[in-house]
């Protein structure tokens, strides 16, 4: 399978080794920072099941894409380390970020659990991971189609923490949603500016989401709802927001490194069985992640849950993670930063 990747600019000047690698954005690509399992956090996808040994480090196994960033330069953030390992990336993503939250996560004013606090002020050749924007788009769905069952059982008591503002129509979610994408553009030419290299990931479609397919069926078998376009509302506002970030960032090959993870994900469920994928279409974990292990997948998925392409009703699984790692570090290492 080709590598969907994109930026511009000539080839590669030299080996690029960043000074240090923070992770902007919302959880999927946080690792916990939990007391009860100090340097093992867990990740809001679907994480190795303990094991009886007390050393072990299960966040080793199945890492995050921000994870294989890292570790690809010889990094390891503090919340998946060793006792002796000192940290060398840091985590400043926060649960249920949006756009509007990254200049919080630079300043530090926007926390959440992470050891990794204070004002960043970038040097040359720091890393900037970002993938954001995931509750942007469930906030704007919520906006138009309002409470139903299926978005509210996806973000269960978040719900009034993610849905805020008034009611949108369909093309004033749309076109919100471009308002957006250009903001988190302007973030990240300013990270850049300041002297950052920035590594982008687009957000995955949130149409193909099993919280998409329950809503649209859920739609679809409504007499009394006369707008029933679902899964397109999610499609054309991802689209929107991904495109007009990237029509608006620094595009000259150096600065930013991107991850067209939108086109990929694409590919993952036409083409399930190139990425070793069996399901593309319902959630593996039983369990409210980020508690989800390979111990409480579903029966159908036991001893098989890599091939599940969602990990919950919106969020991303073992594979996508995967692939999004493995690429993004291909792009940092070869973008010529």
């Amino acid at each position: 399978m080709v590598a969907l990747l994109s930026a511009c600019g000539g080839g590669q000047v030299d080996d690029y080794s960043p000074a240090s690698i923070y992770a902007f954005g919302d959880e999927q690509s946080l690792l916990t920072n939990d007391a009860s399992r100090p340097n093992n956090g867990r990740k809001y996808s679907v994480n190795l099941a303990d094991t009886t040994d007390t050393t072990d480090l299960e966040c080793q196994t199945y890492p995050l894409w921000t994870q294989l960033v890292a570790s690809g330069f010889g990094r390891v953030f503090d919340q998946c380390r060793s006792s002796t390992a000192k940290a060398t990336a840091f985590m400043r993503a926060t649960p249920l970020a949006k756009v509007a939250d990254l200049d919080g996560q630079i300043a530090g004013t926007v926390t959440g659990t992470n050891s990794s606090t204070g004002a960043i002020t970038f040097v040359d050749k720091d890393l900037a991971t970002m993938m954001v924007g995931t509750y942007d788009m469930l906030e704007l769905y919520g906006r138009v189609v309002g409470k139903t069952t299926a978005l509210a059982n996806a973000l269960g008591s978040n719900y009034d923490a993610v849905v805020t503002g008034g009611t949108l129509t369909y093309d004033q979610a749309v076109a919100e949603a471009t308002k957006r994408g250009e903001q988190w553009a302007a973030v990240q030419n300013r990270v850049a500016n300041a002297g950052a290299r920035v590594l982008v990931v687009t957000i995955p479609d949130l149409s193909f989401s099993p919280m998409a397919i329950a809503d649209q069926a859920a739609a679809d078998a409504d007499s009394t709802i006369t707008d029933k376009r679902r899964r397109q509302l999610l499609k054309d506002m991802t689209t929107a927001y991904n495109l007009a970030m990237r029509k608006n960032q620094i595009n000259d090959g150096r600065l930013i490194g991107m991850v067209l993870g939108d086109t990929e994900q694409d590919s993952m469920v036409r083409f399930p069985g190139s990425y070793g994928l069996s399901n593309v279409v319902d959630a593996v974990c039983t369990t409210a992640l980020p508690n989800c292990t390979t111990a409480t997948v579903i029966s159908a998925a036991t001893d098989k849950a890599t091939q599940w392409l969602w990990a919950d009703a919106y969020r991303m699984g073992i594979e996508y993670q995967r692939r999004m790692g493995d690429l993004a570090y291909y792009r940092a290492n070869n973008n010529p930063f």
